[in-house]
């Protein structure tokens, strides 16, 4: 006789697969849709569960009722793309994966107690369960209450989370450099004067004004609320041994500051 699928196990596996791609989607940023593709027919899969479970536990109420919530931010995210939605999902879709998962191994543990085997281990068990529960919980609220306090003050949640200010001032005078391979080096040219921090550098390639090249536009990231233009990358190489990469393969760069969303 072959051996069925328990609730238990499903609820564990989506759990699981919610996780995996809820934690994936904040650091893979560029599988982000396919993995929120995943993410939905996981829980429109949660759903389906729920809805066939319903009536048995409030918690499977609750499944069904947020299960549809979070379906339908996932659809105005794949259609209209915005970062917060990105945010929100992925914390939606990690803190669902734990519940289920804690969820799965209550009903497992539950399944077992009721045929008269491991009370005592049950009773810890649950124990564990709520103070994890809690802590998810206390977990949900911070990052609700953290987006709604964007939401309504985005000012005083950036200053709060992110040391950044508008306030970039060139250290020195705009100036013509010549470097050591040869780029020509325009530092801190003010572009505009409605906006703070409205500075870029030109990286000219072998110091040539004349010749017509094709030319970088780099425009640090951060979101629109964090960053600046003189960063070391992942790598560790100082912007000037970045930039000049492309200089000496032939390329004009030019690379800009911006006022932050703040």
């Amino acid at each position: 006789m072959k051996k069925k699928f328990t609730y238990p196990f499903l609820w564990g596996m989506l759990g699981l697969g919610m996780l995996i791609l809820g934690t994936a989607s904040l650091v893979l940023v560029n599988f982000t849709k396919i993995l929120h593709i995943f993410i939905l027919i996981l829980f429109v899969s949660q759903l389906t569960l729920s809805l066939m479970k319903r009536g048995n536990t409030k918690f499977i109420t609750w499944l069904a009722s947020s299960g549809t919530i979070v379906i339908l931010l996932e659809l105005v995210f794949l259609l209209h793309y915005h970062y917060i939605l990105l945010c929100v999902n992925a914390f939606a879709a990690i803190i669902m994966g734990f519940l289920l998962l804690v969820f799965s191994m209550n009903s497992a543990r539950r399944a077992q107690t009721q045929k008269g085997q491991q009370a005592k281990r049950y009773k810890i068990f649950m124990i564990g369960v709520k103070s994890l529960g809690a802590i998810a919980g206390v977990l949900m609220v911070a990052i609700v209450g953290f987006i709604m306090l964007l939401a309504v003050s985005p000012k005083l949640g950036i200053h709060l989370f992110f040391d950044q200010t508008n306030s970039y001032h060139p250290e020195k005078k705009s100036t013509e450099t010549v470097m050591k391979d040869g780029t020509l080096y325009i530092n801190d040219i003010q572009y505009g004067t409605k906006y703070p921090n409205s500075f870029l550098d030109i990286y000219i390639s072998h110091h040539d004004r004349t010749t017509v090249r094709p030319t970088y536009i780099f425009i640090h990231g951060g979101g629109f609320v964090t960053g600046d233009k003189v960063e070391e990358d992942k790598a560790g190489r100082s912007e000037f041994d970045y930039y000049t990469s492309f200089t000496n393969a032939g390329y004009n760069l030019l690379h800009l500051i911006y006022k932050c969303w703040i």
